[in-house]
């Protein structure tokens, strides 16, 4: 009889330690929605602006904006946390870049990212925590 209660006792524990493992890979994967990120030139002096976004596994390519026109990508953020896009920002003849979305910052607070891009940097249009504006990225442009 206690034979069979320890057999059943480790099987029971199996079974839980197989369902918690389940639960943990399974729950990323469906909590994981689609993210969208807008890009709308506000540049106030009614310039151009050259964008170019992508991730270490995703390159949707260059795109040009007018004054007042937008960009807009989606992407599945990997379930392990570490989805970061970064884009470069060609304004006449300087090129900025910024991490358009950095899981850690913005997963938790939008599901669409709307980014208005000024001379100074990108201001963001979403409830997050921290300023709206930040400043580029100081080290060398990324991508053009």
């Amino acid at each position: 009889m206690k034979l069979m209660k320890k057999k059943l006792e480790t099987i029971m524990s199996l079974l839980v330690k197989s369902v918690l493992l389940i639960w943990l890979v399974l729950v990323p994967l469906v909590i994981n929605g689609e993210k969208y990120v807008t890009i709308h030139n506000d540049l106030e002096g009614g310039e151009t602006l050259f964008v170019h976004c992508k991730s270490k596994d995703d390159d949707p390519g260059p795109n040009v904006l007018a004054h007042g026109q937008l960009y807009e990508f989606s992407f599945t953020p990997h379930w392990i946390g570490n989805t970061a896009y970064f884009c470069s920002f060609q304004i006449e003849d300087k090129c900025y870049w910024f991490n358009i979305y950095d899981y850690r910052r913005d997963y938790s607070y939008c599901d669409h990212c709307d980014w208005f891009i000024h001379r100074n940097g990108p201001c963001k249009h979403f409830k997050a925590p921290g300023p709206d504006c930040l400043p580029w990225n100081q080290d060398t442009c990324k991508i053009i």
